[in-house]
C-alpha cells in the first residue's frame, strides 16, 4: 500500500469514526439522559458548537496533510490525498447506504 493511500485510508476511517462516535452521542442523550428535558436555549447552542466542532475536526482531518503537502510543494501528492480520502469516504457511505437498503 501507497504512502499516499494509506494516509487516505487513515483519514477518511477517521472522519467516519468520528462521524459514528458523534451520532452515537446524540443517539444516547436523545433515548436516555435529555428525553424530558424542556426546550431551552442551550440545545440550540449546544447544537451549533457542536457544528463548530464537527466542522473544524472533519475539515482537518480531510484538509490537513494536503495543505501541508501542497504548501511545501507536493502539489500532485496533496490533490491525490485529498481525492482519494474523499473518495473512501464516499465509498463507506455507499457501503453504510447499501447496508441499510437491505436491512429496510
Amino acid at each position: 500500500m501507497g504512502k499516499i493511500t494509506k494516509y487516505a485510508l487513515i483519514n477518511a476511517l477517521s472522519v467516519c469514526l468520528y462521524i459514528f462516535a458523534v451520532v452515537s452521542l446524540i443517539n444516547y442523550l436523545a433515548h436516555g439522559p435529555l428525553q424530558q428535558e424542556p426546550d431551552s436555549i442551550l440545545m440550540p447552542i449546544l447544537v451549533l458548537m457542536l457544528l463548530v466542532i464537527s466542522a473544524a475536526t472533519t475539515g482537518f482531518l480531510v484538509f490537513g496533510r494536503p495543505i501541508m503537502w501542497y504548501i511545501d510543494g507536493k502539489k500532485k501528492e496533496a490533490l491525490t490525498l485529498l481525492i482519494s480520502t474523499i473518495g473512501i469516504i464516499f465509498l463507506v457511505m455507499i457501503v453504510v447506504l447499501s447496508v441499510l437498503v437491505s436491512v429496510y
